[in-house]
């Protein structure tokens, strides 16, 4: 009977460290869970934060490739304002440089 008792002592006793075992490794698999979940959330916040960021630059880009385009197209065209000006004072100047050459030419 005390072999019997202690047999049953050793059972209980491996019951209650395989119990044990058992909750130790559902308390690790649930750790894991989190940790793949936390990892999960980080990375897709990590992406989203490098898209958003990726955006603003793009965005930053367009703008300067904007601005410098305006400031391209109004240089443009102030220079063709300046040289149409130039032509037509170059075409007034010979205009007039014929008329004085016929008038001495052929008086």
């Amino acid at each position: 009977e005390a072999d019997d008792a202690a047999n049953v002592a050793a059972a209980g006793a491996i019951v209650t460290a395989a119990e044990a075992i058992a909750e130790t490794s559902a308390a690790a698999a649930a750790a894991v869970i989190f940790a793949e979940n936390a990892a999960t959330g980080a990375i897709a916040a990590g992406t989203a934060e490098a898209e958003a960021a990726t955006n603003a630059t793009v965005a930053d880009a367009t703008t300067v490739i904007s601005v410098t385009e305006a400031t391209a197209n109004a240089a443009t065209e102030t220079a063709e304002t300046a040289a149409t000006a130039i032509v037509a004072v170059a075409t007034t100047a010979a205009a007039d440089y014929t008329k004085d050459y016929i008038k001495i030419a052929f008086p």
